[in-house]
């Protein structure tokens, strides 16, 4: 099985709207107190913005799930060797993957607004499927 991940999740833009949402309501937080500094909101958006842009980087773009397990294609190109880690799940109609390669970890949430829902069932079921042996 293959799957080309979109290049921003849906879960990836939500993130920058919560991240955004954080730094408006702190900001406003301080406004109401005039001994604390101006712009804090803002700059802890920003950092957790670049946390996030970096993250996005690394992020796979392809995942090959075969006999001998999972290869994914990170952003930069490269290919790597990987398996599934504890947290992948199946939530509701999408599906949750953590991968572990590199020595890091990898995560994609898969819903119906990323992938269309006959390749998400088809996922699924191979999880199902493969039970435990799938996250080893």
């Amino acid at each position: 099985m293959s799957l080309e991940l979109p290049r921003r999740l849906l879960a990836d833009r939500l993130s920058a709207l919560l991240i955004l949402a954080c730094g408006v309501a702190l900001e406003a937080a301080l406004w109401r107190h005039p001994g604390l500094p101006a712009g804090a909101g803002f700059a802890v958006a920003g950092l957790l913005w670049i946390w996030h842009l970096r993250r996005a980087r690394l992020a796979p773009t392809r995942a090959v799930w075969s006999a001998d397990g999972w290869r994914l294609r990170l952003a930069d190109g490269r290919w790597t060797e990987a398996s599934l880690g504890r947290g992948t799940r199946l939530l509701g109609p999408s599906v949750v993957l953590h991968w572990q390669a590199e020595g890091r970890s990898f995560g994609a949430w898969l819903t119906p607004a990323d992938l269309p829902r006959p390749v998400l069932r088809s996922l699924a079921l191979r999880l199902r499927a493969h039970g435990s042996r799938a996250a080893q």
